[in-house]
């Protein structure tokens, strides 16, 4: 495949070869960036707080607890990131056993102040190793998880190359999920977190369409944003997005609506 350098005059933009094959081992198979070695020690003291809580509610429904994200990178900041758990149940949880969980959850994290919150992706267990899903969830434990309790199901899964299969399996509906957010953007005042969780969603959503053709697959935000710069180099948008992901000030509600109403167009003529 043809290489191609691109180097921006920006102090912060880097030269990048491509296709640049982040996050590949040499043969091109996507590396795990999660381990157990990898989580730093003060948020150790949480995360097995929860998987302990996750044991203690729900036992005979737990079959195995994956963390994921930032902590199990060893990349999280103390008081800023969230706590990211895939949790395999035998059966699905009642309304009221979620209700309890969120509660158990809340009063947990009052004697913590490492994480800012927990995220659980629950997907049950004949789901996981249902033969149509092994794109998306035989492929999310197999590269983007590490297993803290139980059977850990990611050896059942070969592992992969980029490829649209994965892309489009982690990548569904996200002209709804933008247009979704354009809408709350409308219609609500948005925390500031909430604010840059669109941010990133959008940047992610990008990479995911063109991280096949860059034989990558790449976890982190900002460099997936390089990655889309270096493949749109004469796209003002993404200078835009740049400016917005790294500034120290909070994000405007306004100037956000104009950048997603901007995305959605660009995105449009992509197709």
């Amino acid at each position: 495949m043809r290489k191609t350098t691109f180097e921006n005059s920006g102090e912060e933009r880097k030269k990048l070869t491509l296709p640049s094959r982040k996050g590949v081992d040499s043969n091109g198979f996507i590396i795990n960036p999660t381990g157990k070695n990898n989580i730093q020690p003060s948020f150790k003291p949480v995360l097995y707080a929860v998987v302990s809580l996750l044991q203690e509610l729900f036992t005979e429904k737990v079959h195995s607890i994956y963390v994921y994200g930032s902590v199990g990178r060893g990349e999280a900041k103390e008081g800023l990131s969230d706590l990211d758990l895939t949790v395999i149940l035998h059966s699905p949880l009642t309304d009221a056993e979620t209700h309890m969980l969120h509660g158990a959850t809340e009063r947990l994290l009052q004697g913590f102040n490492t994480i800012s919150k927990v995220d659980y992706d629950l997907n049950l267990y004949q789901d996981v190793l249902a033969k149509e899903n092994v794109y998306e969830h035989g492929f999310w434990l197999r590269h983007m998880c590490t297993c803290l309790y139980g059977e850990d199901l990611a050896t059942n899964f070969k592992r992969m190359k980029p490829n649209e299969k994965v892309s489009l399996a982690l990548n569904k509906n996200f002209l709804q999920v933008v247009s979704h957010y354009r809408q709350a953007l409308l219609e609500e005042t948005l925390s500031a977190s909430k604010k840059r969780t669109i941010l990133k969603r959008m940047i992610r959503g990008v990479y995911l369409k063109i991280n096949v053709q860059d034989e990558s697959w790449s976890t982190d935000i900002t460099e997936n944003l390089s990655i889309i710069q270096h493949y749109f180099p004469d796209e003002r948008l993404f200078s835009d997005v740049e400016h917005m992901l790294h500034s120290e000030e909070e994000l405007s509600q306004e100037t956000l609506l104009i950048v997603v109403e901007s995305f959605l167009n660009w995105y449009d003529k992509q197709r």
